[in-house]
């Protein structure tokens, strides 16, 4: 059994995070709709940060990224989990939100996902650079006066527990583009 489930998150994406130089317009990764490079992000290849993988995705409509808003995301066949790793950033601020861990409806744990501005030169929280890019989009194109980074954090349970689902709260201020669920004895 590996040690790491790497989710895909397609279904539940509802923003766009990262463009190119073609559809840069359409970024919505912050109010003033600025995007992450796109083409300097390991899409559909398997990302490794300080040992834990993760999957990367986009869909055809450009949607790349779960923006907080009281998603729930459901999961299968998935034993007992004693860590949850995440890539993200917030904006328009340095942020945290509660996310809640249920088995059959039922909450089992809650804790804080803490987030790192995408555009801040040094982490806030606890959580770590895990990709820094050159540059971003904005609405008139390459913007290099920031250096904008996706972050790393993790929520790590008392002991291994086994879930069903990952309920957010609303915070559209938070974006995540990747989780993996860690399995525990």
């Amino acid at each position: 059994m590996d040690k790491y489930v790497c989710l895909s998150l397609n279904q539940y994406f509802n923003n766009i995070g990262t463009t190119n130089s073609s559809n840069f317009l359409r970024g919505e990764l912050s109010l003033g709709e600025s995007s992450l490079p796109q083409e300097n992000i390991p899409f559909g290849t398997p990302f490794i940060f300080e040992g834990t993988p993760f999957l990367l995705s986009k869909n055809t409509d450009l949607s790349d990224n779960i923006q907080m808003e009281n998603q729930q995301i459901r999961l299968k066949d998935i034993p007992r989990i004693k860590k949850l790793h995440f890539l993200g950033v917030s904006n328009n601020g340095d942020l945290y939100e509660e996310i809640h861990f249920l088995k059959n409806n039922k909450n089992v744990y809650s804790d804080f996902l803490k987030l790192s501005d995408f555009t801040s030169s040094d982490s806030f929280f606890d959580d770590k650079r895990a990709l820094q890019f050159e540059y971003m989009y904005t609405r008139k194109g390459i913007n290099t006066s920031y250096k904008p980074s996706m972050w790393y954090n993790y929520i790590k349970f008392p002991h291994p527990i086994p879930i069903d689902e990952i309920v957010f709260e609303d915070n559209p201020f938070i974006h995540i583009f990747a989780i993996t669920l860690e399995r525990g004895e």
